[in-house]
């Protein structure tokens, strides 16, 4: 009976665990709000019903957070955080000049 508590509370979340839940819903949630996949989203549900939206809305959202998790721990372990966002940020730039060079429209 010992052992049993002993695992139950090595394996309740601390206090820190939900402060970072918290955030990463946060960010994630600010992130997502009323991008382009939240309105092919919207678009989808009004003529498909919400179920089968919802089903599939979220099981593509679990496998690209779940790449996303998994790429990141891989890449972590080569190379710093700081290469990673100096890429991230150069490629933010790259799609921007791309997004201004073809104009609305195209």
């Amino acid at each position: 009976r010992d052992d049993a508590a002993a695992m139950v509370e090595r394996l309740r979340p601390d206090e820190k665990s939900w402060s970072v839940l918290g955030r990463i819903f946060s960010l994630i949630f600010v992130a997502e709000w009323m991008d382009r996949s939240m309105l092919a989203t919207m678009a989808l549900a009004s003529s498909n019903g919400t179920g089968p939206v919802i089903v599939g809305a979220t099981l593509a959202n679990i496998v690209c957070t779940s790449l996303a998790v998994l790429g990141a721990t891989l890449v972590a372990s080569k190379i710093s955080e700081r290469v990673v966002s100096l890429i991230a940020g150069l490629l933010f730039e790259v799609f921007a000049v791309v997004t201004f060079l073809e104009g609305p429209g195209n």
